[in-house]
């Protein structure tokens, strides 16, 4: 795990999602970074960083550690969401203040909880990604973009510029896969004692608002910010308004 280090301020950490890396952020770091010491996370096997043998939430945790100073503000993105509420678990005295942007506790459908990906979608798209990683990633593109004018030609267009600090490892991509159809943080909502933020696109096709809505009421005193017209990405589809509604925020 490595990061990108923009700016001068208070900390403000930033995690990217599955099969992504620290560029999908460039949209946005420069109104974020006037006032803040950005830094960009690269999980292990992405944006050029080298895997690690054992990718589970306990050791990305630690070695997020590494990188993360007293008093800082983390924006997890979906995966990157997931590992912030864990992190917040463990370090918790390290973090001033969470936003979750299209994150889930629980990325799976099963008994008590209907706000995931049916298992048997989700088996299908891990044996896609083990036959052709590549194609697999295209496919993903698309379906974060959803809704978006010209949809092929952003995709193709932000997958060239994202992959340019680099492909992404293959096992990572599986490894990385494997923990999005194991995690289950609900239980770790109660947790959360910081100040926190949840956002959400309307209509974001991997992960349902439904899902940040239990989010935010589990969550003491968590404050939700759904973008109707905002898909998986809502700092590039509805970037203005991202930026605004956390610089109010992190103020």
């Amino acid at each position: 795990m490595n990061s990108i280090e923009i700016g001068q301020g208070s900390p403000l950490i930033l995690i990217h999602g599955w099969g992504m890396n620290a560029s999908i952020w460039d949209g946005i770091e420069g109104e974020l970074s006037k006032n803040n010491k950005l830094i960009i996370v690269n999980l292990p096997g992405m944006g050029g960083c080298e895997n690690i043998n054992n990718y589970s939430m306990d050791s990305l945790v630690d070695e997020l550690n590494l990188l993360i100073p007293i008093n800082s503000i983390i924006i997890g993105w979906s995966l990157g969401g997931q590992l912030a509420i864990a992190y917040q678990r463990k370090y918790s005295k390290k973090i001033k203040k969470l936003i979750l942007v299209s994150t889930t506790p629980c990325f799976i459908s099963k008994q008590g909880w209907v706000h995931g990906i049916k298992k048997e979608v989700f088996e299908k798209f891990s044996k896609q990604l083990v036959l052709n990683w590549r194609k697999t990633i295209e496919q993903f593109f698309l379906l974060q973009l959803y809704g978006m004018p010209n949809m092929r030609k952003v995709a193709n267009n932000l997958q060239q510029k994202i992959f340019e600090l680099g492909d992404p490892e293959p096992n990572a991509l599986i490894d990385s896969l494997e923990l999005l159809t194991t995690n289950d943080l609900r239980s770790d909502l109660y947790k959360v004692d910081v100040e926190t933020l949840i956002i959400s696109g309307g209509r974001d096709k991997i992960i349902p608002p439904t899902a940040s809505v239990y989010m935010a009421e589990k969550i003491s005193g968590a404050s939700l910010e759904i973008f109707e017209n905002a898909n998986h990405l809502p700092f590039l589809t509805e970037k203005h308004r991202f930026v605004d509604t956390v610089l109010r925020f992190i103020k």
